[in-house]
């Protein structure tokens, strides 16, 4: 809110406004403010009676000061605390345990009583090839699932079947089912 005197003639129009005539209401304290720094700013009273009453300035100016300060203040402090390489480092993955014949004997036999699998397994050629190609593995060896691998025993199956039959110089429409 602003209000400032009425005059009542043309003539106190014209008359400039005494000090006493220039009293004013505000409502904004923000106005108030930049009253005061403009205004009484330059005054040593001002500042002596902040001082002295461990008074913290609210003016704009001073406000800005301040923020100012601080932010100097956190700069300098960040530039003087070192940094860490937390963000940077990461888990190290656990790595499986070395090779020995030992633990391969042992994971074999394992393997041989918990799938029921007869003990010559392990000296059949196609097993020695399979873990020959398994070794060559740097990053490990992914399995098939037992969809994959029932799928891979079928066409294996038909292309054997295939063969038998070029082999054979055989054709299923051509052999009867029933001798005569």
């Amino acid at each position: 809110m602003f209000s400032l005197p009425v005059r009542q003639n043309i003539s106190d129009s014209l008359a400039p406004l005494t000090l006493a005539s220039r009293k004013e209401t505000v409502a904004d304290v923000s106005t108030v403010r930049r009253h005061l720094q403009k205004y009484h700013r330059a005054s040593p009273a001002y500042e002596k009676w902040a001082k002295e009453n461990k008074f913290e300035s609210k003016l704009p100016e001073d406000v800005k000061a301040r923020v100012a300060a601080a932010a100097a203040a956190a700069t300098a402090k960040a530039q003087l605390h070192q940094k860490t390489l937390d963000p940077h480092l990461r888990k190290k993955p656990e790595r499986p345990a070395p090779y020995t014949d030992q633990l391969f004997r042992d994971a074999a036999v394992e393997w041989l009583a918990a799938t029921d699998q007869p003990i010559d397994a392990l000296t059949h050629p196609k097993f020695k090839v399979m873990i020959d190609i398994a070794a060559r593995a740097t990053e490990g060896v992914n399995l098939p699932n037992p969809k994959q691998t029932r799928a891979e025993i079928v066409k294996l199956f038909h292309d054997q079947m295939d063969k038998l039959k070029i082999c054979l110089h055989v054709s299923l429409n051509t052999l009867p089912l029933r001798p005569d």
